[in-house]
Parts: C-alpha cells; sequence; structure tokens
C-alpha cells in the first residue's frame, strides 16, 4: 500500500481513486487478451 500512495502523489490523485485507475487498467488489459467480460443485464 506504501507504493499505491507513492503513485497516487506522483498523479495527483487519490489513493481511492489510483486502486480505481490500476482496477480499470487491468480489466482492460484483460479483456484485451481474452475478450469482453459479458455482465449480465437486471431483467
Amino acid at each position: 500500500m506504501k507504493k499505491v500512495r507513492i503513485l497516487s502523489k506522483k498523479e495527483k490523485r487519490s489513493v481511492n481513486k489510483e486502486i480505481e485507475y490500476i482496477i480499470e487498467r487491468y480489466v482492460c488489459e484483460y479483456e484485451e487478451s481474452h475478450g469482453e467480460i459479458e455482465i449480465d443485464k437486471p431483467s
């Protein structure tokens, strides 16, 4: 977590926003390799 705090300061984001950004990037990279993740729509 200390490294995430350092990254967030360098990128001028809150720690929460930095974590959100990291997760979004991971999901995009995953989808590029494995295809789009299907999300069921509620009925």
